[in-house]
């Protein structure tokens, strides 16, 4: 669908612009995995090409969408991870705020 957008919108930067903003909000409305979104981004950035000044205004709303979806492009294995980190680091919390009282004591 790209290609096709990016024939399609030959000459029109705005309206290319408004296509590659679509299909990169598809991509993470689908669901796809971060690596998948991350190549297919690449192919779109790569047939539809744009001046650099709609090129930064595409780049800040990625940004935005990418902050908005952070949480969900993180696989089982890291959250897991995540969580036993979060996990040790309040168990060295509170073992430190433990030897501080029994210090203050």
């Amino acid at each position: 669908m790209a290609h096709l957008k990016a024939v399609e919108t030959a000459g029109d930067n705005d309206k290319r612009y408004y296509w590659k903003l679509y299909l990169i909000k598809r991509l993470y409305k689908l669901g796809y995995a971060k690596e998948d979104v991350i190549r297919l981004f690449e192919f779109i950035d790569w047939v539809m090409v744009l001046p650099k000044d709609l090129e930064q205004g595409l780049w800040q709303e990625n940004q935005k969408m990418e902050e908005g979806k952070k949480m969900e492009y993180i696989s089982s294995v890291e959250r897991i991870g995540m969580e036993k980190g979060m996990e040790k680091g309040v168990l060295k919390l509170l073992a430190r705020q433990i030897a501080r009282r029994s210090l203050d004591q």
